[in-house]
């Protein structure tokens, strides 16, 4: 893999893919839990989880996010952390 863009990125690419199996058999059902390297650089899990996930990252001086739902387009996902979290954020 050609990592002139950057480091960083190199390493996410490279780490994406050697976890695509993973990821293949998460998304299929195959496996009860997302890859280690996803649910530590993911929003992944019940609202509170996620609340908390947001949170480590705040305290780490994030003030930003961008967030993808991985439903869309179906909204339910968007709507669950509208109302489930953003608010506990007070945003």
């Amino acid at each position: 893999m050609n990592c002139a863009v950057s480091a960083t990125r190199c390493w996410r690419l490279s780490r994406l893919a050697s976890g695509a199996a993973d990821v293949v058999a998460f998304a299929r059902g195959e496996a009860a839990e997302p890859p280690a390297w996803m649910r530590e650089t993911w929003l992944i899990g019940t609202p509170d989880e996620i609340e908390a996930q947001i949170r480590r990252f705040a305290e780490l001086g994030v003030t930003h996010f961008m967030l993808w739902f991985v439903d869309a387009p179906d909204d339910s996902g968007m709507r669950l952390f509208a109302e489930r979290i953003l608010g506990r954020l007070g945003a």
